[in-house]
């Protein structure tokens, strides 16, 4: 069922808990919206908006504006377009996709997999995982689309340790920070 849109309103969310569906309008400004129980998926306008995933699977998707994530309690997707974004992942095997703006990343606990395209980002609480002896956990992962990266040779080839961190060049406008 199509929905229309109010004069002064461009997007809208939609989140399905419990068999219903929710729709809420935004405006061009910074908004702060919540994900409730259920898989919600909260889509943020223009603005820098402040995204929260409740306590299921939640999906929460930016546009423009430099916003804020925080995935919540479980599985979640975080996915945004080309500003600097804070994304936050929670509790959960989260997805976290910074796109292509200069992006920080934190996956929180559970084994995350974070998105790497572009821009200057920095992964805080990378964890690789261990196996030791009776007992492992798995580690978060990082996929790299970046053109003329095909293996892990050629990250390796790239990384390099400052201080504390592994920072990965990929060219003068991209680089990756653990």
């Amino acid at each position: 069922m199509p929905v229309r849109m109010p004069e002064g309103f461009d997007s809208k969310i939609t989140s399905v808990s419990a068999g219903l569906l929710h729709t809420t309008f935004l405006t061009e400004d910074g908004d702060v919206l919540s994900g409730n129980r259920g898989d919600d998926i909260v889509s943020g306008a223009g603005g820098d908006d402040r995204l929260k995933g409740g306590t299921c699977n939640d999906t929460l998707l930016g546009r423009d504006g430099d916003d804020r994530f925080n995935g919540g309690w479980a599985n979640d997707k975080l996915d945004v377009d080309t500003s600097d974004d804070r994304l936050s992942g929670g509790r959960g095997h989260d997805d976290l996709d910074g796109g292509d703006g200069d992006d920080r990343l934190n996956g929180g606990w559970g084994a995350d997999n974070f998105v790497f395209n572009g821009g200057r980002d920095a992964i805080r609480n990378f964890d690789p995982g261990c196996d030791w002896w009776f007992w492992s956990h798995p580690g978060d992962q990082i996929t790299i689309d970046i053109e003329g990266f095909d293996n892990f040779d050629d990250v390796i080839a790239n990384a390099s340790q400052e201080g504390q961190n592994t920072v990965i060049e990929f060219n003068e406008d991209d680089s990756l920070t653990l």
